[in-house]
Formats: structure tokens, sequence, C-alpha cells
């Protein structure tokens, strides 16, 4: 047993006072002459034996209520010596994602949370130390604070995109008190301990450590989540129907039924398509996006659901181009039919140049390089082509009917690209077209039969090389077009040249074109539309067509205004945040006073799960290394349980019982045993 103030035992000394009075009072008697004394001896003796019993039971009785009421003084606590101290060492751990404004039976739970810490902050005395930490790890809640800093901290405390998994909290925990040199304390988790985000390890918590859970749940509520979307093609082009693919899931366990959505697109609002949702479900379905003008572009998709909001709309950034330049290095004549070919889709700009005459600097403004019939390529063109490739540029290659491996050479050893054989002049019918490789996916409703392939020539052999993908075969098994994985690109190389006097490729429009067309893009190459704020987000901005020379002074502007850390590598630059960005939206990147484009944040949506873990689930994860809380109770109470799991069970009110039932008896005493 431990006394909160022992100094108050001392007063047990003064229980001798009374004991001293009883050993040295002594009674005056008044005489009574009686005629006969012989007769009153026997009576007597036995009354003065009996007032001596009843004189001494009554200072017992007075004895053990004025020590009980000196006991009671002193606060007697059932706690073990070992975790008594004088200042109590508390970090308060508040949840305050996104998931904490869901509604309990007593409000919102960042409300219900807030409530607890400061009841439990308010029960301790001046002189404890606390912490308050929440999700956002701001620099000022990683530090000791005095009572009244603690109050102010916890009551401005507001929900955001931050999500932090336990074990880390706990870790920050740890690590406030080492840099305040406190050898133990005690961590308060309070959160609604959802499962997505629940992360728990104790088996790094000292024993000087106490842990205690303080689980808050929220009314059982449907929630639906606008997961994520993305457009179809990897361009978006001017005035031709983009689809847009977008996730929507019923976290809840109930069907939700004609579920409207809203498209967004620069401000104007466009319907969706309604939708159906069964318990549990996950599906997808598309908006076609149609954009009349060049540039940048905003979408936001949204739905309507209710209490939990912040994954109820996302947002989309993308960039629209006018055109797309095409570049066709040849030696000798311009390829007349490749240009008719680049002419006829709207969007290319065609551009060629005679390889002896070629631009290196100009490569990277491309969206596709085309090797016209080149009977050889310079190490130094080779080296240009495949820093090419790491900027994003698309190739194709016919080959030169006078080229040769020795020739080609420099180009296979920089891309990795197989060695070409000997031209055969071998008359030679594509018999093949993979269709499964996306090129041809929306060009034909339905795969024919009938299809006339190309004939060839002349054609070439490959050997060797990277792993390849066929895109076309001849009849007897051999390779006509191959397409390869490169950097940040796809590299396509004809086993015939483009001569049409040679190749019949380029005369067969109906296949020529939308080839044409898709090689131009890589599928896989697409352009970030949005942001996780959740992963603290690295933001590439690509250097090539923007002032990137001279000083950069940039800036964010949007839902919040931040400057933003950066760093150039190459010709790309790179963007860092370091989880400035609380608020999700599109967001405008100045270089100074010149727009550069938009940037677009989403909150994560792995909170938007809103299964937690039940009290007596996290009793098992967390085992004899902290105790959880039974919150069915008001805060107060809850604090006031808090407080006796740290402090130990106050007697003091039993002692005061105590007494008060010897004064009781006393009174008993006194009226019963009458002296005689």
């Amino acid at each position: 047993m431990h006394f909160a103030f022992p100094g108050f035992l001392w007063a047990l000394l003064l229980l001798a006072i009374p004991i001293v009075i009883h050993l040295f009072y002594f009674r005056r008697y008044k005489k009574v002459y009686f005629t006969q004394v012989r007769l009153l001896r026997e009576l007597v003796e036995e009354t003065s034996a009996r007032n001596k019993l009843r004189n001494l039971l009554v200072l017992l009785a007075r004895l053990f209520a004025l020590a009980s009421l000196i006991i009671a003084f002193a606060q007697p606590q059932t706690r073990q010596e070992a975790t008594t101290s004088a200042v109590n060492n508390l970090s308060l751990y508040i949840d305050n994602s996104w998931s904490m404004d869901a509604l309990s039976e007593q409000g919102k739970l960042l409300q219900r949370a807030q409530s607890i810490a400061t009841a439990i902050v308010e029960s301790h005395s001046e002189n404890d130390r606390f912490q308050i930490l929440t999700n956002d790890l701001e620099s000022r809640h990683q530090r000791i604070v005095s009572k009244d800093e603690a109050l102010r901290f916890i009551e401005e405390i507001k929900t955001g995109p931050a999500i932090q998994p336990l074990s880390r909290i706990i870790a920050k925990q740890m690590q406030c008190f080492e840099n305040a040199r406190l050898d133990g304390g005690k961590l308060y988790l309070i959160s609604d301990f959802q499962k997505s985000s629940s992360e728990l390890d104790t088996s790094e918590i000292p024993s000087g450590i106490d842990l205690r859970l303080v689980p808050l749940q929220a009314i059982e509520e449907n929630n639906i989540s606008l997961d994520s979307a993305h457009f179809l093609s990897p361009v978006l082009l001017q005035g031709l129907p983009n689809k847009v693919v977008f996730y929507v899931s019923n976290r809840g366990k109930s069907d939700v039924g004609d579920l409207r959505t809203t498209l967004s697109i620069n401000g104007l609002d466009y319907p969706g398509p309604s939708l159906n949702l069964a318990a549990g479900e996950r599906r997808s379905d598309t908006i076609a996006v149609q954009v009349s003008q060049p540039g940048w572009q905003r979408l936001v998709i949204r739905i309507k659901d209710y209490p939990v909001q912040f994954d109820d709309q996302y947002f989309l950034a993308c960039k629209t181009d006018a055109n797309f330049k095409i570049l066709a290095l040849y030696h000798g004549e311009e390829p007349d039919m490749l240009r008719t070919a680049v002419s006829s889709i709207p969007q290319f700009e065609w551009n060629a140049l005679q390889v002896e005459r070629v631009q290196f600097g100009t490569f990277a403004q491309h969206k596709l390089i085309v090797l016209c019939d080149l009977d050889e390529v310079s190490s130094g063109l080779a080296q240009e082509l495949r820093k090419a490739t790491e900027e994003g540029v698309q190739l194709l290659i016919f080959p030169g009917p006078n080229a040769r491996s020795e020739s080609y050479r420099p180009l296979s050893d920089a891309l990795g690209l197989p060695v070409i054989s000997d031209y055969s002049e071998a008359p030679m019918q594509v018999g093949k077209l993979n269709f499964e490789a996306g090129i041809y996916d929306d060009v034909f409703s339905k795969i024919p039969t009938n299809i006339k392939l190309p004939y060839t020539r002349g054609q070439f052999r490959f050997q060797g090389g990277v792993p390849a993908e066929r895109l076309m075969e001849y009849r007897d098994g051999s390779a006509h077009l191959l397409r390869f994985r490169l950097n940040r690109s796809l590299v396509y190389f004809s086993a015939s040249p483009f001569d049409p006097a040679i190749n019949e490729l380029s005369r067969q429009a109906e296949l020529f074109i939308p080839l044409l067309f898709k090689v131009s893009f890589n599928p896989e190459a697409r352009q970030p539309y949005s942001h996780d704020l959740s992963k603290d987000p690295l933001v590439t901005w690509s250097l090539v067509e923007d002032a990137g020379k001279g000083d950069l002074v940039l800036s964010l502007r949007g839902p919040e205004e931040l400057i933003p850390a950066s760093r150039i590598q190459g010709n790309k630059l790179v963007l860092s945040f370091y989880d400035q960005i609380r608020k999700a939206g599109i967001y405008e990147l100045y270089n100074l006073d010149a727009l550069w484009g938009l940037i677009a944040f989403n909150d994560s949506r792995r909170e938007s799960d809103l299964s937690c873990w039940a009290p007596e689930d996290l009793s098992s994860l967390i085992g004899d290394r902290g105790v959880v809380a039974n919150t069915s109770g008001g805060d107060r109470n809850l604090a006031q349980q808090m407080q006796t799991e740290d402090e130990g069970q106050s007697l003091w009110w039993w002692f005061v019982l105590l007494a008060a039932s010897f004064f009781a008896l006393e009174s008993l005493l006194l009226r019963i045993l009458k002296p005689q």
C-alpha cells in the first residue's frame, strides 16, 4: 500500500494523548455513609470491573476512529512501489485522420477523442509532463509541454489526410521521452484503430513504459468511396472523346442503388452514369471526356455520400496537345509515302531530316522518331537515340536494303537490339497479326478473318538481343515486326525496309495508319494524373519545353500556397513537398509568375474501409504489454479509470467509513454500557 501524503502519518503520535489521559484520570468519589458496608463490598467490586472494561472499549473505539481519520488524510493507494513517482510523464496520441470524422453516439469521433484526452490531462497535477501527438507529426508536438499547453494543443487538433502506422507513433512517443531524458512514462493511444492502418508492434516497448489503448467505436455506417481514376488512352487528343475509367467501392454491409456520379471539366459539371453497388462490391465504369481547347485541364469526378466525405471526389489534372511532332531520319530522298501517312493524322506534325543534317538536341521534342531505310547508323546517332528513349521518345526502325550487321552494330549495342542477318530478296507473305499486343484494339469491331496482310520482296532475320514481342510474323514463323521495351519507351524494329516497292505495309492504310498512330505513344508511360497525399509524393516535371534556364522561383497555388523543394536531374525537375500539402485538390505550379502546369493531389483511400479492431481483439494483439480501456462510460469516468490504473486504487474513503463506524461504536458503547 502506498500513501500519497505520508507526512500525515506523524499525526498517529497524537494517539498517545488520550491514552495518557486514560491512565492518569482519577475519578472523584462522593462519600455515602451506610450502616453496614459489609453488604455492599461484593457489589462495589463488581461495578468497578465493569466500568474499567467499558472505559477501555470506549478508548479503543476512539483510538481506532482517530487513527482511521489520520490514515485517510494520508490518502492510501494500492500501487506497487516500483511504479511510484512524484511526477508523471504522459504521451497522448490523438488520431486525427479522416476516419475520425465518423459519428459515434456522443458525436464525431475526433470530438470525443479530444474530450477524453482533455479529461486525462486535467486529472493530473500541474507538475506532470505531457506530450500531445497526432498523425501530422508536427515539430511542436514532439516535445514535452506543460499541462496548460497540452490542453491548448488538444483543442487545436483537426482532421486531415495524414496517416501514420501505430508502430511509428509509438516510436515517436518513446523518442520524445528519450530526448527529454525521462526514464519511463505512459503512452496513450486514442483512436478508432482501423484495421487498414493499425499495425501494432509492442515488442520494442521497454519495461518502464506503460501502454494504454483507448478505442473509440463509430456507429456502423455505409461508406461509398471513389477510389481512383485514369484515362484509357496514354495521350489526350483535342476534340476527340477520351474515356476516363473510375473505380467505386461499397465499403458497407448494405446495397446501394442509383448512386449518381458527376464529372466537372474546367468548372463545368456534366452528369455521369448511375451505379448500383452490392454490399462489399467494387466496380469500374467509364465517362467520355471531350476537350475542345488544348492545354491543361481540370477534372473532378464526384459522388454523394454521407457522413464520410473525404473520399467522395477524385481530382485529375491532364494536358491535351493539339499536335505531336514526328521526326523521320532518312538518306537520299524524303519518304513521300511516310509523309503522306503522317499528314493524314490531324494531330501529327511532320518533320524530316537527312541523317547527315540531324540535330541531336531536338530529339526529345518529338513523340516518335522513324529511321527510314538507313543503311548504317553511326555510334553518335545510336547514343543520342538511347538518350531519347530515356526521355520517353518512341522509335520505329526500318533498315535499308543495303544495311549489314556491322553497319547496325552501334545501334544494336546501344539499345540492346538483335543483330540483323544479311539481306534476302526472297518474297515472303506476312501470315499473322498479334491482336493481343494492343495495336489494333480499337481499330476493328471484331477480329477479321480475311484481312489482307503485307507482302515483302526483301527482309532481314533477327538474331539475339533483348526479349521482344512479335507484332507481325511471316508464314514461316519468322518475325516481321518486333517490339522492345527500353527505358521509358518502346522500340519497334521491322525486318523489311520501308520502301513501298519492297514492303507493301505502307500501301495498306487500314493496317499502317493505326500502327503509325499507336507506335507514337507508349501505353505504359502515362502521365501521372494525380498523386496520393499519404505517400509524400515526388513530382517529376520536364524541363525540355519549359524555361529551365536561370534561377527557379517555384510556388504551388491552390487550396493552399507553398514553396516546394526542388532539384534538377538531367532534363527533369523533381519536386518534394515533405507533408506540406494538407488539402486535396488541383494546384497550379508557377515559376515566378509563369504558369507551368497543374498538379492534382488526392487523399489516401486507406481509411475508406471503416472496419476497426474490437476491444477484445486489441487485447489479444497487445497481450500483457498494455491495457485496453473500457470506453462504454462517460469521458470523465474513463479518465478516472485510467488514472486509477496509473496511480492505483484510492482507499482513503474506506478509512473515512471505518472512522465513522468506530465513532458509531463509541456512541453505542456509551449508550449501552452505562456507568454504575
